[in-house]
């Protein structure tokens, strides 16, 4: 299991902590590198041992940006931290795509809660056009990754590969899921664990002591210190946050419920591929398709058919979303090099 969160120390430290089931201990990657993930990915491909049974971003949820009375903060983090979400996960794919059909994979991805704001105005193009407001910019980096995992979904069920699960023994008929509700082993899911007082409002003020030098705000602490009693009442702690990402990562899917029993229970709840969860709950959003053109590849050249669902912007923008993806990394890449 891979868990890529923010470190514990130091200005922007995140480090995603690879744990095996043999308990080796923990190696160490710079997300804000390209170079660095490059590097940690190919070693980790290159060992005998390259099973993966999921991932988790958690680093893409900490609130960046705060109000100008307070200070300023460098806005390439937020793309920054998307690129490396999305270079990981790619970099990752071909320890993914060779695990045997019957093991349940998820790759989970912590948003903030600031995506339906940007569902009106919104684009995927890196850098980030500068919105007027923080939250719209926040919300267009949540809602971004979420359109992203939406369509790695895609990408996912429409791979040619023959997804059955696994039978049992004496079984005399094989398991079959519908397509409707799971067609691959490897399942993209988005979570927003919703407003924390520790990674939302804290940051927002600059009232988070672990930030290091100017980023720090006496005075952000001391509106922190102020409102905290109704920050408590209506905002979640660091134990409330992280149920949503619970849920998502046990929830049960059509294959383990299927190879788990021969006949599966109607009134269980099931993980639904490729969704947004909030509040232990799926998240309908409705993204508009731009009135403006959208310039992207056809299917077949891809050599999959993706097929339309409608969710989260259909297909389209979902490849618009990804396409847009590689285009920042290159720049990403580039740009590293050069400061180099």
């Amino acid at each position: 299991m891979f868990a890529a969160g923010p470190g514990a120390k130091g200005r922007q430290d995140h480090r995603p902590h690879p744990r095996t089931s043999r308990g080796r201990g923990r190696e160490q990657c710079d997300l804000n590198n390209p170079a660095d993930i490059h590097t940690f990915c190919t070693q980790f491909l290159t060992k005998s041992d390259t099973r993966l049974d999921g991932l988790i971003f958690a680093h893409e949820y900490q609130h960046i940006g705060v109000p100008s009375f307070l200070s300023t903060t460098d806005d390439d983090e937020r793309d920054e931290k998307s690129l490396a979400t999305f270079l990981m996960t790619t970099l990752l794919l071909p320890a993914l795509l060779v695990a045997p059909v019957e093991r349940d994979i998820r790759i989970l991805t912590v948003v903030n809660p600031f995506y339906a704001a940007a569902s009106t105005s919104f684009s995927p193009t890196f850098p980030t056009p500068t919105p007027s407001s923080i939250f719209l910019a926040e919300g267009h980096r949540s809602l971004r990754t979420i359109i992203l995992n939406r369509h790695l979904q895609r990408i996912f069920d429409a791979l040619p590969k023959p997804q059955i699960p696994k039978a049992e023994a004496n079984a005399s008929s094989v398991p079959v899921v519908s397509g409707r509700m799971q067609k691959s082993n490897l399942v993209a899911v988005s979570v927003s664990p919703g407003i924390s007082r520790l990674d939302t409002v804290s940051r927002l003020l600059n009232a988070d002591w672990k930030l290091s030098g100017s980023s720090f705000s006496w005075f952000g602490l001391f509106l922190y210190i102020l409102f905290a009693p109704v920050l408590y009442l209506t905002t979640k702690s660091p134990k409330s946050s992280i149920q949503s990402v619970l849920h998502a990562l046990f929830l049960p899917t059509p294959f383990k419920v299927l190879s788990s029993t021969d006949t599966p229970i109607v009134q269980t709840e099931l993980l639904k591929p490729g969704a947004l969860y909030a509040d232990c709950a799926t998240v309908k959003l409705d993204v508009p398709v731009p009135s403006t053109s959208i310039n992207v590849t056809e299917n077949d050249k891809e050599g999959i058919q993706i097929e339309e669902d409608g969710e989260y912007g259909g297909e389209k923008v979902g490849r618009w979303v990804w396409e847009a993806y590689e285009t920042g990394l290159k720049v990403w890449d580039k740009g590293k090099d050069k400061s180099d």
